[in-house]
């Protein structure tokens, strides 16, 4: 029994000597130069984050809160010895009105506080989309090509690798056909639906996009109408080939960022 008891203290006085080495550790790094810092300026790097705004059919995405994850941030400036604000680590909290739970909603523009632009094209063939690409990759561009579903499915090959590009593809075909080719066989986890502003599409897991439809004069439009959010539809023409380098230049030249439609949406 003597035993017993002798092996119970011992491992007692384990435990409380892993719960106290731990505790000291708290403290310490909690008195770290380094962990003063972070708590000390956390709040001026988070973000309460903003609802997507919505009005009757259409929407606009929101911004996910953005919090500082202390520890982690911590682990990173330490690794490095020293408090530098660009190694903070965030988490995300999606708004409570947010893109996931409107689907049925048509979204018409990006968020309007940041300075993202989105640029695409409605195209007819697979020599479109080569033109187009050509100027785009010249200046650092990626896009999304709206087209129907014959196309996409006689050039299944040319669209899973332009995807492997960086570049995105959308439909004009709401089916759930053309859909499953997009994500199973060309492998492109978000679905863009060309909407019709008279329309709701509501098939599970697509985005529906409305924007700025642009058929010709393309640079005068397109700078008339640029502002945060924008979503340029453009339908391909020899003439907007003609402009669209003009076009990239002259939003980059504004300040403004173009951005595939991952980007442009997300909260």
């Amino acid at each position: 029994m003597k035993q017993l008891f002798q092996v119970i203290g011992l491992i007692g006085l384990l435990f409380f000597s892993f719960f106290l080495n731990e505790k000291t550790k708290t403290v310490i790094k909690n008195l770290d130069d380094i962990m003063v810092q972070i708590k000390k300026n956390k709040s001026k790097y988070e973000f309460d984050g903003i609802n997507a705004t919505i009005k009757e059919i259409f929407i606009i995405p929101g911004i996910s809160k953005r919090i500082v994850d202390v520890d982690k941030s911590y682990r990173k400036m330490k690794k490095y010895g020293k408090y530098d604000d660009d190694y903070y680590v965030y988490n995300y909290k999606l708004p409570k009105i947010n893109l996931n739970n409107n689907r049925d909603k048509i979204i018409i523009s990006g968020n309007k506080t940041r300075k993202f632009i989105s640029v695409n094209f409605l195209v007819n063939d697979v020599n479109e989309i080569k033109r187009i690409i050509e100027v785009l990759n010249n200046n650092g561009i990626k896009a999304t090509f709206f087209l129907k579903e014959k196309l996409l499915n006689s050039n299944i090959k040319f669209f899973y690798n332009i995807v492997r590009n960086s570049f995105l593809i959308g439909t004009f075909d709401n089916d759930e056909y053309t859909v499953k080719i997009i994500k199973n066989v060309i492998n492109q986890p978000n679905i863009y639906y060309l909407a019709k502003d008279d329309k709701i599409c509501k098939i599970n897991g697509v985005y529906n996009i409305s924007g700025i439809y642009i058929d010709n004069d393309y640079y005068r439009k397109v700078t008339e109408k640029l502002k945060n959010g924008s979503i340029f539809l453009l339908n391909y023409s020899n003439n907007l080939i003609n402009e669209l380098d003009y076009i990239i230049k002259y939003i980059l030249n504004r300040g403004y960022f173009i951005v595939d439609l991952d980007t442009h949406i997300m909260e």
